[in-house]
């Protein structure tokens, strides 16, 4: 079956790295890196952990950013204020323009187009620039699934009237790849721009540069 529909993760794919943005936040923040990748990195894939909770709408983001706080300021033996805790970790990241205007050229040639994010909370994407990316846009917090959970590929699929089979999926986190591999979907790991737009314009057909 042909690959029809091209679904994107958000933060570090259709931005800079996030892991950038983090290492950014610990060098302003006085936090110890490797303190940071316990609490954080080992609770994103926590499908139990508070980060699951507030990407599937269950607390409230200025709940989570108290929670993470204290966990960080319990690993780097300093205080961290909860305060726009988000924002902050975010604060550097920066739209990766070759890999929008990829998603452009894809949808022209009449490719079906979706962001799949997982959220922590629903706010903090821009919204009207989704609108002339993407055909369909599901976030997290807002359908109450989250990657790798097999729904949210295929609820995300059907919102594009197509099969999983037909679906390319790209993310930055290998385990949201497995998910839709899972799914039935050809998972693409990205690691840099370079690499994935030729990756995804062998496998759509399609010119994206």
């Amino acid at each position: 079956m042909a690959y029809t529909a091209l679904l994107l993760d958000f933060g570090g794919v259709l931005t800079t790295p996030m892991v950038d943005s983090w290492l950014a936040f610990c060098a302003r923040e006085g936090i110890d890196v490797e303190a940071f990748v316990n609490v954080v990195v080992g609770g994103v894939s926590d499908p139990n952990s508070m980060f699951a909770a507030v990407e599937i709408g269950r607390i409230e983001l200025v709940e989570f950013e108290r929670h993470l706080a204290g966990l960080l300021s319990e690993a780097s033996g300093r205080a961290i204020h909860p305060e726009n805790l988000k924002d902050r970790l975010m604060a550097s990241l920066k739209p990766d323009e070759r890999m929008l205007d990829a998603v452009r050229a894809a949808r022209a040639a009449g490719c079906a187009t979706a962001l799949l994010s997982n959220s922590w909370g629903p706010n903090g994407y821009p919204r009207a620039q989704l609108d002339d990316l993407f055909d369909a846009v599901v976030i997290s917090a807002e359908v109450g699934m989250r990657k790798p959970d097999l729904e949210i590929y295929l609820a995300t699929a059907r919102a594009l009237g197509r099969a999983p089979q037909e679906c390319v999926f790209v993310d930055d986190f290998e385990g949201n790849v497995r998910g839709a591999d899972a799914a039935g979907m050809r998972g693409v790991l990205h690691h840099d721009t370079a690499e994935t737009i030729p990756a995804l314009a062998s496998l759509l057909g399609l010119s994206l540069e």
